[in-house]
């Protein structure tokens, strides 16, 4: 039995991640596949800056399914919903059902052609899936906030670009200007109370 290795990162940043980078994953399906007595296929398909709803569209997952074509060839991801992450990824398992190819991963081995591997395979893809939608959301109200705030609602935000930000914009304070997204609406804001103090008075 020989075993497709399959690595695939969302982004550029991930890919060097000690969690869940390339070498990681390496490791981890070299470690699946001593277990289970098989050889990895070589060179290992490795995916960068593609999301799990997307991985079906590549180029890869074309070299994949003629490789499990060989009845003898099965797949070795470390996690399950690396490949299969989301409702998009479904035509991934129809094709391993077709084809009777096994995935192995490092909590065991999911077989598409039994009832319980679709029904488990199928739930991690709609929590992978649900997953993502809640940190797009959740990115998406942030850059919302920012952008209601008048500042940074680009996604290409970085911490460094925000402190530059604030740094000219106390510069600005400073030189008796205030910056863009802190200019007066129109609104005027009631002012504060003043309290004036002596030896013998409350304020007032």
């Amino acid at each position: 039995m020989r075993l497709v290795e399959i690595r695939r990162v969302s982004t550029e940043e991930q890919a060097k991640d000690d969690r869940s980078g390339l070498d990681r994953q390496a490791a981890e399906n070299r470690r699946t596949a001593e277990r289970v007595g098989a050889a990895l296929v070589e060179p290992p398909i490795v995916i960068t800056d593609v999301c799990r709803e997307n991985f079906i569209d590549t180029p890869e997952w074309t070299t994949i399914r003629s490789l499990i074509a060989d009845p003898n060839v099965h797949i070795v991801v470390d996690m399950q919903d690396r490949i299969v992450g989301a409702l998009e990824g479904l035509p991934i398992l129809i094709e391993c059902k077709r084809t009777k190819t096994l995935i192995y991963h490092s909590q065991g081995v999911t077989d598409p052609t039994t009832f319980a591997g679709q029904v488990l395979a199928t739930f991690t893809a709609l929590a992978a899936g649900n997953e993502l939608h809640t940190i797009r959301h959740r990115a998406q109200g942030g850059k919302e906030a920012k952008r209601r705030d008048g500042i940074f609602a680009s996604a290409d935000i970085s911490l460094r670009q925000e402190a530059q930000s604030r740094s000219r914009g106390c510069a600005h304070s400073r030189n008796g200007a205030r910056p863009a997204h802190r200019r007066s609406s129109g609104r005027r804001r009631s002012a504060a109370p003043r309290f004036e103090w002596s030896h013998n008075r409350r304020p007032v």
